[in-house]
């Protein structure tokens, strides 16, 4: 399992990615785990509605603002509710899921506050959610897909984001 995972943000490095999303599969190995694999890569882990149930305070970094041919851009992780999260049994219960959704209007607005002229989230769910999501948060621009595993060649459109 370490090296997979090892291999995967190697991987992610030489690809030049900032950020990633950690997803329904990565939750398997625990939040533990991949709390101290994300010290220790080089990228930064994103998902802004996974919650400790204590605190109320996201596990991992919520969002991350770059800028990019003179573009703010705002960015977010969210993840399905619709996915169990794994681990082993002495992590169960201390960690939540809030509703994305939810989780995204917040967001969106700080980030605009912030002078956002772009946000973009990284959404690790089904399709008809990330549609939803699209609907419910017009200020996000795109929704870059970490669940669907069919390629589309054709990003979808709601509304003014693309999928």
């Amino acid at each position: 399992m370490d090296l997979k995972v090892d291999l995967f943000l190697e991987a992610y490095n030489l690809m030049g990615y900032d950020s990633v999303t950690p997803g329904d599969v990565e939750l398997t190995f625990g939040v533990q785990y991949l709390l101290e694999k994300s010290k220790r890569a080089q990228i930064t882990f994103l998902l802004a509605n996974l919650l400790e149930k204590e605190s109320h305070k996201p596990v991992f970094q919520p969002t991350m603002i770059r800028e990019r041919g003179g573009i703010k851009i705002g960015l977010m992780g969210l993840l399905s509710r619709g996915f169990p999260l794994g681990g082993p049994p002495e992590e169960k219960g201390k960690y939540y899921l809030q509703d994305p959704v939810k989780t995204a209007k917040g967001i969106a607005a700080i980030l605009k506050n912030k002078g956002c002229q772009a946000i973009i989230a990284l959404g690790h769910m089904e399709e008809e959610e990330q549609k939803k999501l699209a609907q419910a948060v017009p200020e996000i621009q795109f929704i870059i897909s970490g669940h669907n595993r069919s390629y589309l060649f054709d990003p979808l459109r709601v509304k003014k984001t693309q999928i």
